[in-house]
This record gives structure tokens, C-alpha cells and sequence, in this order.
């Protein structure tokens, strides 16, 4: 925007400068139209009059001169403008292509927030379900842990059978061979 502003002012002063160049080429030309024929006339006029030519002659050098001067500034002043032109051109160029970046980057952002929003949420399903998972494993270990002592009870109960069955049989067997002694005892007697 700045340097729109600076361009129309650039192109209001050219307007102006041309006006007033316009204005002082028409002068000028009128003035060297009328220094000619005035010079002209005093020639014919009178061979005395050179030194009013020569002045008039230095006058009209001095009005090219200033003319010329004034061309210069005129193209110099188009210069800068079709230069800030081209600056003020090359600014909105870049400025679009700013613009597409930031689109661009805006739309990446947004993907990006829909993808950390998929993930916190599946994130999330999958820590409920390990909750889920935990607590069940707590209850099935609580269950376990019940059935291990039962078994543990039991199993106590089974040595301390076994013990006993054990004993009853060692007595048993102790039993059995005192009668297979005595039987053999009585065998020998009764061959005799």
C-alpha cells in the first residue's frame, strides 16, 4: 500500500512536471520563434543591432539549455517511477507467494491437529483398555490367589493322609513280616 501511495505521488508529480514542461517548450518555442523573427528584422533593420542578437541569441541558448535540463528531469522522474512501479510489482508478487506459504502451512497445521487428535484418542481407548485388562488380571490373580491357598489347604490335608497311610503301611508291612516269620517258624516246626 505504501508504495502505491508513493507511486501515484511519483505519477502526479510527472503529471505536473510534464505539464510544466509542456508549458516551457511552448514558451520556449514561441520565445525562439519570436527571437528569430525579431532577430531577423533588426538584422534588416540595422547591422548596429548585433549586440541585442548576440543577447538574444544567449537567451534562447540558456532557454535550450533549461529545456534540456528539464527533459532530463522528466525522464529521470519516469525512471524512478516505472522503477518503484516494478518494486511496488515485485512487493505483491512476494506477498502472494507469502500468502500461499501460510495457506499451505495453515492446511499442514490442520492435518496435523486431526492426526494428534486421532492419536490422543486411540491413545486413550487403548489405556481404558489396558485399565480394563489390569483390573481384570487383578481380580483373576485375587481368585488365583484364593484358589492356591485352598489347594495349599488341601494339599496339606493329602501329606498328612499320605503320612498316615504311609505309617499304617510301614506298620502294616512291620506286621505282615512278624506273621510271615511266624509262619516260616511254624513250617520249620511242622517238618520236623
Amino acid at each position: 500500500a505504501e508504495s502505491k501511495d508513493k507511486i501515484q505521488v511519483l505519477e502526479a508529480d510527472l503529471s505536473k512536471e510534464q505539464e510544466a514542461h509542456r508549458e516551457v517548450k511552448s514558451m520556449l518555442e514561441e520565445y525562439v520563434d519570436t527571437s528569430t523573427k525579431f532577430i531577423e528584422e533588426k538584422e534588416r533593420e540595422s547591422d548596429g543591432l548585433s549586440k541585442e542578437l548576440a543577447k538574444l541569441t544567449l537567451a534562447r541558448q540558456s532557454l535550450e539549455s533549461t529545456l534540456t535540463e528539464t527533459t532530463e528531469l522528466l525522464e529521470r522522474a519516469i525512471g524512478e517511477r516505472d522503477a518503484e512501479k516494478s518494486r511496488a510489482e515485485s512487493l505483491e508478487n512476494e506477498l502472494r507467494q507469502v500468502e500461499a506459504v501460510n495457506q499451505a502451512l495453515r492446511h499442514d497445521i490442520q492435518v496435523a491437529q486431526e492426526r494428534c487428535d486421532r492419536i490422543q484418542q486411540y491413545a486413550q481407548e487403548t489405556l481404558d483398555q489396558a485399565n480394563c485388562e489390569i483390573e481384570q488380571l487383578r481380580h483373576t490373580q485375587a481368585k488365583s490367589t484364593k484358589d492356591l491357598a485352598l489347594l495349599r489347604a488341601q494339599l496339606g490335608k493329602t501329606e498328612s493322609k499320605l503320612r498316615s497311610t504311609e505309617n499304617e503301611l510301614n506298620s502294616t508291612r512291620m506286621h505282615n513280616h512278624e506273621l510271615f516269620s511266624l509262619c516260616e517258624s511254624l513250617e520249620r516246626e511242622l517238618r520236623r
